[in-house]
């Protein structure tokens, strides 16, 4: 039970009061973990990003994370990681997308780098997970992290992202969580003197785990203090009844319509018509699993036979053969996936 409560313990750690934290619009509505685009060479075409944000416009997305996991960040070479921020920069205006940008990177000197271009082209905010290799040792040493990366763009509201099943930290498994929770942090009472590292800009969190149990605490940690982003498509109706008004996806760049209308339905209180849209994209999630599809990327194809070339992944991950296409259409039209006009 004390693992369970880790993800608040960092919340707390990073927490300074409602003073230190800079004025922002906290997000709302569904967030697209964009693809990046790539040629069939494998070179970055931002040509495709005005392509990829008229579609998200026309589906009532209007919240990008650039260079995300969706968007292969590790795959990218930092001069990509700017040139793919600065297409999104260009175009986001004229479709009303909001711009943040994902710039947690293995090397110190890269992520801030990264932060301090996203502040030059004026994004709405900055995301940034640990570092995976090599992974932080402790909560104390993730949110030192966290400083050094967020403080090189202090002016622009930043997000912790916390992907345990990517970044392999399982918020540090093993430790002693007991230690980091010494009262009830519902209350907003914490002993943690030593894990509040100055993070003045830290707004919220994205959460991509199953564990809607903690999701909980994060949300109602200190009254609300942050924003919580959930990023599990496949749970967004649950996270919804937890309390979420904002959420991160892959499925929101082509599946936004399902992900608003389960929103708004249970905002509505039509809890049946919700679970239907949820349903839509349980089902649309499932493809991702399919045996037949291992070791390839279904989401980019999709995007492709909706009529948005991003192109094919880069390795690891291969492109789909011909049978596998041809199967994944049969899948999208099985699903109610159709292109939007």
């Amino acid at each position: 039970m004390r693992l369970a409560f880790a993800a608040v313990a960092i919340a707390a750690a990073c927490l300074q009061g409602a003073d230190a934290i800079m004025p922002y619009t906290p997000i709302t509505g569904l967030v697209a973990a964009v693809y990046t685009p790539f040629d069939e060479q494998l070179a970055l075409d931002t040509s495709v990003v005005v392509k990829q944000a008229a579609y998200l416009n026309a589906t009532g997305v209007h919240h990008v994370l650039v260079a995300g996991t969706t968007g292969e960040s590790v795959k990218l070479t930092v001069a990509e990681r700017k040139q793919l921020a600065e297409a999104w920069a260009a175009v986001a205006p004229t479709y009303g997308i909001n711009l943040f940008i994902h710039v947690g990177a293995n090397a110190m000197a890269d992520a801030q780098e990264l932060a301090r271009h996203a502040a030059s082209i004026k994004a709405a905010g900055l995301v940034a997970m640990s570092s995976t290799y090599f992974r932080p040792s402790s909560v104390d040493a993730l949110v030192s992290q966290l400083a050094d990366i967020f403080g090189a763009a202090p002016l622009l509201p930043a997000w912790y992202y916390h992907i345990p099943s990517m970044t392999g930290d399982n918020y540090f498994r093993g430790f002693d969580m007991h230690a980091l929770l010494v009262a009830d942090i519902t209350d907003g009472e914490t002993s943690l003197p030593t894990l509040r590292p100055r993070i003045p800009n830290l707004v919220g969190i994205k959460f991509t785990d199953y564990d809607l149990y903690t999701f909980k605490r994060c949300i109602d940690f200190n009254g609300g203090e942050f924003n919580l982003l959930y990023g599990r498509d496949e749970q967004l109706l649950g996270a919804a009844a937890m309390g979420a008004e904002g959420a991160v996806g892959s499925t929101y760049n082509f599946a936004g319509v399902w992900g608003n209308a389960v929103f708004a339905e249970f905002k509505s209180g039509n809890i049946s018509k919700a679970r239907e849209y949820q349903r839509s994209i349980v089902n649309l999630v499932a493809i991702y699993g399919k045996a037949e599809y291992a070791g390839t990327d279904p989401g980019k194809e999709i995007m492709n036979q909706l009529g948005v070339p991003v192109g094919p992944p880069r390795g690891p991950a291969k492109p789909m053969t011909a049978d596998q296409i041809t199967q994944l259409r049969a899948d999208m039209k099985a699903v109610g996936l159709i292109p939007v006009a």
